[in-house]
């Protein structure tokens, strides 16, 4: 009977340490892939050496930076050092919005064509991606651009934002480096926004993860009572 009781308190406890890791909030680093009709004529390749080297041949500060960003070293910000004022200022009047205070919904990754893809009559490329950490907390979405083409920065703001199905559908002169960035609205959460479009206060996993911790440790210490009785008992 003790080990039995032992061991549904030691499973009880895995349980709940895998709904912790379940219900943690989604990273940056999470995979972007091209999905309908975008699928099998885009790829999306992480910045690794040896593509940060190929970078490096043409715009050797745009992958310092894209570098530094993607490990960490340093945050989004570091994008107004490496772009000129005067650019920052021409992206922001562009787009009525600053790329300050924003979050990063993907690192920087190198969007690319799987072999020739027609454009479209305006002469873009018409893309679908989809976006796993996109919820309905995100507001303002874009996607910075490094066009290493022309040599310029680019916000490009997207034709579609579906937030259900996590896809974002935008157009590109050109491709290269890019980056999905939002801005944050807490009074808005994923999958609780009412029919006029309010949002309630945003479900985060820290929540979750205080809740299964919790049970954890109730379990634990309802365990250890039972053994104190029982050895209490014996003396």
């Amino acid at each position: 009977m003790k080990k039995r009781l032992l061991g549904m308190v030691m499973a009880a406890a895995l349980v709940a340490a895998q709904t912790v890791s379940v219900l943690a909030a989604p990273s940056p680093t999470a995979e972007v892939t091209p999905v309908g009709d975008s699928e099998g004529k885009y790829v999306l390749e992480q910045y690794v050496e040896e593509k940060l080297e190929e970078l490096r041949a043409e715009a050797p500060q745009v992958a310092d930076v894209i570098e530094q960003i993607n490990s960490g070293v340093k945050t989004f910000d570091a994008i107004r050092e490496t772009v000129t004022q005067d650019i920052i200022q021409a992206i922001e009047e562009k787009t009525q919005e600053t790329l300050e205070n924003v979050a990063m919904l993907t690192k920087f990754i190198d969007l690319s064509t799987v072999g020739e893809v027609e454009k479209t009559t305006d002469g873009f490329y018409d893309v679908r991606l989809q976006i796993p950490t996109l919820t309905e907390s995100m507001i303002n979405v874009q996607i910075l651009h490094y066009s290493t083409e022309r040599s310029v920065w680019e916000v490009i703001t997207p034709d579609e934002v579906d937030y259900a199905n996590k896809t974002i559908r935008a157009k590109f002169q050109d491709l290269s480096p890019i980056v999905v960035i939002a801005k944050e609205d807490p009074s808005k959460a994923a999958g609780d926004i009412n029919a006029e479009g309010v949002g309630t206060a945003p479900k985060t996993g820290s929540t979750s993860d205080a809740a299964a911790w919790g049970c954890v440790a109730i379990l634990l210490a309802a365990g250890a009572v039972v053994f104190l009785r029982k050895g209490t008992k014996r003396v």
